[in-house]
């Protein structure tokens, strides 16, 4: 039979006394204290009990401010153990054993600052604790009222399931929501959550060490962009399931990049089962513009983890997407007009009259790529007989954007009649990841058409110059043309 006892006690009543009590059931004064089947109840007021005991079910109600106190061994038990709104209990120099739930409601306080201390065994890994409970729960806030919270003090809280109404999902996961002092929260099991991080793709389950981070590498503009991660449960055979929270705005987490997608970066909780059960993650990377990822990271937030609570782990996120290297000309001086089409460049000189002297006609290759982009390098093979062709060279490590004066023609208008010059870069597009490849060929002519003076222009003879290659090792940029006088902002000089 289960009676229902209220405390009635003086300040400092001892607790296993039944003059302290008033049997509610019977309507009397208690003959016996309170037991193991019985239902405990301290209403409103403050009280303070001594002694120890244990009870099935200990009620603080609502207005109810009650001490636990002792001389340091003296332990309160019980089945459970149920703090009402607005209500507090403060253990001082006694221990507090639950074997069920402690549930601590709305603006409830338990503060155990001032408890006793014990160990279940000398060197016990869970170390030692104050308060013991199958299941801690804390109710969040609602109906105007702040979540229930625990003054650890220096002490410790061992417990085995945990619900925190102070913590939410995702970035708002936060188990140590309501706590406050220098003491732990203490797992109650020597079968610890073992949280390992893997790439499922590349790694092991059991590798020695962590995936550290996330990298997607260098890409180039649309490349598939997927990267995988999974957390596997390492406990014991009798283990707790892991609990935890992806984080993106909190804790080192750092998601703001629109291109990053996928479950690993979404804000969510979620729970591993014992010894060897996995969750798995995707991120991907949208590469349909370039980009480099800057101060990315996500946080994998714990429950419990390896005798520690409130931890977790930072994944930076890495990669950066590239435009390929896009080869092209520019006018630096001279006369004659430059036009593209497509992988093609015409320079049109126009008409020249016989014998003049036009000067010197000096052209820049240039990577057209925006940033970030690859470099650009590459070679010239030269045909045609408009001019005389110098420069010419093998050049390299061109940046996007940057140019280098790499061509000087000097015209002879000796023959009258057309003339035309091609020039065939061989572009290559090279990263600092190793990556190399070759792009499209590009080719240049060069025409004009020399007058004879008193007569219209037509075709005339052609010259005999032939054809020459510029075809000499990478890494190497044009040699300089005496005649050229400059180039404008953003193009180089070719080394003497």
């Amino acid at each position: 039979m289960t009676d229902i006892f209220d405390w009635t006690g003086a300040p400092g009543a001892r607790f296993d006394d039944p003059a302290s009590w008033y049997d509610a059931t019977l309507d009397a004064p208690a003959t016996q204290a309170p037991g193991p089947d019985d239902i405990a109840v301290f209403g409103p007021g403050d009280w303070t009990a001594t002694a120890g005991g244990q009870v099935g079910t200990l009620l603080i109600e609502e207005g109810a401010s009650v001490t636990l106190a002792g001389t340091g061994a003296e332990r309160f038990l019980a089945g459970s153990l149920t703090e009402a709104t607005g209500s507090s209990l403060q253990l001082e120099d006694a221990l507090l054993f639950v074997n069920a739930g402690l549930t601590i409601g709305r603006d409830a306080v338990l503060d155990i600052g001032g408890a006793a201390s014990f160990e279940a065994f000398p060197g016990s890994p869970l170390g030692p604790f104050s308060v013991a409970a199958g299941t801690l729960a804390l109710l969040g806030p609602g109906d105007g009222a702040g979540g229930g919270s625990v003054v650890l003090g220096a002490n410790n809280i061992e417990i085995g399931l945990f619900q925190n109404g102070n913590s939410g999902i995702g970035n708002e996961f936060a188990p140590a929501s309501g706590f406050s002092g220098s003491g732990q929260v203490i797992a109650g099991t020597f079968d610890q959550p073992n949280v390992r991080i893997f790439d499922p793709d590349h790694m092991r389950a059991s590798a020695p060490a962590d995936l550290a981070g996330l990298d997607f590498g260098t890409l180039h503009v649309g490349d598939p962009a997927v990267v995988h991660f999974s957390l596997i449960n390492l406990s014991g055979n009798g283990g707790y399931s892991a609990k935890g929270a992806v984080q993106t705005l909190v804790n080192g987490g750092n998601v703001t990049d629109p291109a990053l997608a996928g479950s690993g970066v979404t804000p969510q909780n979620f729970g591993i089962a014992p010894r060897g059960g996995i969750v798995a993650f995707e991120v991907t990377l949208d590469t349909t513009a370039a980009l480099l990822l800057q101060d990315q990271a996500v946080h994998l937030g714990y429950e419990f983890m390896r005798f520690q609570f409130d931890v977790g782990t930072t994944l930076p996120i890495t990669g950066a997407v590239l435009n390929y290297a896009d080869p092209g000309f520019e006018l630096v001086s001279g006369p004659g007009a430059l036009a593209q089409d497509g992988a093609h460049w015409t320079l049109d000189l126009g008409s020249l009259a016989q014998g003049s002297d036009p000067g010197t006609v000096v052209l820049a290759v240039r990577n057209l790529a925006a940033a970030p982009a690859d470099d650009l390098s590459g070679r010239f093979e030269v045909a045609g007989d408009a001019a005389a062709v110098e420069g010419a060279e093998p050049f390299a490590g061109l940046a996007a954007g940057d140019g280098l004066v790499a061509l000087g023609f000097r015209l002879d208008t000796t023959v009258a009649g057309p003339h035309a010059e091609t020039i065939t870069l061989y572009p290559v597009g090279s990263n600092a990841s190793g990556f190399e490849g070759a792009l499209p060929v590009v080719t240049l002519t060069v025409t004009d058409q020399v007058v004879a003076e008193g007569r219209p222009e037509h075709g005339g003879h052609h010259r005999g110059h032939g054809h020459g290659h510029a075809d000499r090792p990478h890494g190497h940029h044009a040699a300089g043309c005496a005649a050229w006088n400059g180039a404008p902002a953003g193009v180089r000089r070719p080394e003497a």
